[in-house]
């Protein structure tokens, strides 16, 4: 197959899809690879994603200047069965739900939605979480419980966290994107598991609960007090979620790090 000798490269063709929220400060991009083209490391990963920000900058992609957040993923039959942040299912929901709120460069190649994994979501949810707290007075116990790996670790250091009595060191600017990814991981993981809603854009999440918009927003002078509510509410679903399916405590996420 002639494609097999190919660059893996932008500039050869790749497809790509900008995806997620309409007034993302990012721009978001999923590159799909054959499977043949996937790195076989996680270094190797990195690195093709840092020859593609180098390519889309060089080849002046984009009409604005946003910053670029690569993702790379493997389409086989019509739906994304692997990619390297994140869960395939969501990505492929993600990318057919908000493909036409952006100018895109490629036809969709994604054919079908797939059944959200909902058990996954909620593990790298709270892991996703967790990391945005790692330079808070809380960073131990935190990194303890990203480092144990099982969900009932990793709830039990996000139970008694109260966002508006951290210190976060760092500055409005950060700490203003620390709490919108906080909110949204919160809204669109309770969403997904009290009513089966798939949600993929902040104004979305906004919708669904609105608490959690001035947080979405970006607005400045917050009250953290609300945001420690709803993550209290995620705590106790989660809960509730043991004692249904006690296997679900031990649940383990699995990384790509080698």
């Amino acid at each position: 197959n002639i494609d097999h000798f190919k660059p893996v490269s932008i500039r050869s063709g790749l497809p790509y899809y900008i995806f997620g929220s309409e007034n993302s400060h990012d721009n978001d991009i999923l590159v799909l690879l054959k499977d043949y083209q996937k790195p076989a490391t996680y270094v190797e990963c990195q690195k093709l994603m840092n020859k593609f920000t180098y390519e889309f900058q060089d080849l002046h992609c984009f009409e604005s200047d946003k910053p670029i957040n690569i993702n790379l993923a493997v389409l086989t039959d019509g739906i994304i069965t692997w990619v390297l942040k994140g869960n395939p299912d969501e990505a492929n929901n993600g990318i057919l739900r908000t493909y036409h709120l952006h100018k895109q460069y490629h036809s969709l190649e994604i054919q079908r939605l797939v059944p959200r994994d909902i058990e996954k979501k909620i593990i790298r949810a709270t892991r996703s979480i967790l990391s945005q707290l790692t330079k808070s007075e809380r960073r131990h116990n935190i990194k303890n419980a990203l480092k144990a790996n099982q969900l009932y670790s990793r709830l039990d250091a996000l139970k008694p966290i109260c966002f508006q009595e951290l210190n976060f060191k760092q500055s409005e600017k950060d700490l203003t994107e620390i709490v919108k990814l906080i909110a949204f991981q919160l809204g669109q993981t309770m969403a997904l598991v009290k009513e089966n809603i798939e949600l993929y854009t902040k104004i979305q999440v906004a919708e669904y609960d609105p608490r959690l918009k001035q947080y979405l927003m970006r607005e400045s002078g917050c009250n953290l007090e609300i945001l420690t509510q709803v993550k209290n509410e995620y705590v106790a679903m989660i809960e509730h979620m043991f004692v249904q399916q006690p296997e679900l405590r031990m649940k383990a996420e699995v990384l790509v790090t080698d």
